[in-house]
């Protein structure tokens, strides 16, 4: 029995994980790419001031990948699962 919704699932959590790899590199121009951002978002209120600070660009980007490396894996598990519940 092929399931067109499991195929639709795992194409989204997949789409969703490249989505929040690529967020990466997008984060750090965002507050990087110029200094009149960088020193503008600092100097702003809560939360945004903290994003200056080394510890904070860290754990952002950690979760950010982590969230991204687990619905990548979650996406290919469930092709994979569908793929041989149709042999």
């Amino acid at each position: 029995m092929k399931s067109p919704t499991a195929r639709f699932i795992s194409g989204v959590l997949v789409t969703a994980g490249v989505f929040f790899w690529l967020l990466l590199p997008f984060g750090y121009w965002l507050i990087h790419g110029d200094y009149e951002r960088y020193v503008w978002l600092i100097s702003g209120p809560a939360p945004f001031d903290q994003l200056g600070s080394a510890p904070v660009q860290l754990w952002l980007d950690i979760i950010i990948g982590a969230a991204g490396s687990v619905c990548i894996i979650i996406g290919i598990i469930l092709l994979r699962k569908r793929n041989s519940f149709d042999n």
